[in-house]
């Protein structure tokens, strides 16, 4: 019997990393999954994208239901990013496809919003470890009907 080995070779491309595949085009979402898309991609991409984010929910809210609702969608993001299963990829700004990820946090929002835990859980547990899903699922509940608030108006979000 003979053992053979083969080093890593670092100068080849390396396969795209996972959920970051394109799954579809941002148009073809209903506005619940474009909107929870888009925020996710402002808030990650810095002061200037959560600020963004921020104005959009004082656009749709008075200023104490905004900060209600911006801070649930700051809890949701933690949450989510303190017990991930791997690291969360997403697509830039301006890109009209999405990836899996971006997908299964899209849709882990809608399916808690309209009260079908079960599947909101099956997406959450795509993200995220098993131990932090069933909290992040409920909270997502909420932001869901705060971010159905920004998807009624014209704001960055649509």
């Amino acid at each position: 019997m003979s053992i053979s080995w083969t080093p890593k070779r670092y100068d080849q491309p390396q396969p795209p990393l996972r959920g970051a595949a394109a799954v579809g085009m941002l148009a073809e979402l209903p506005a619940l999954e474009r909107c929870a898309i888009t925020a996710l991609r402002l808030w990650c991409d810095g002061l200037e994208g959560r600020e963004a984010v921020a104005r959009d929910f004082s656009r749709a809210y008075d200023t104490p239901r905004a900060a209600l609702e911006l801070n649930g969608f700051a809890d949701l993001i933690a949450m989510m990013l303190a017990a991930p299963r791997r690291a969360i990829m997403r697509h830039g700004l301006s890109c009209a496809c999405f990836g899996g990820d971006e997908a299964a946090f899209a849709h882990m929002i809608a399916a808690a919003t309209v009260g079908d835990r079960d599947d909101a859980m099956a997406f959450a547990l795509i993200l995220m470890q098993p131990g932090a899903a069933w909290q992040t699922v409920q909270q997502a509940q909420d932001v869901g009907l705060g971010l159905l608030g920004l998807c009624r108006r014209p704001p960055t979000l649509n």
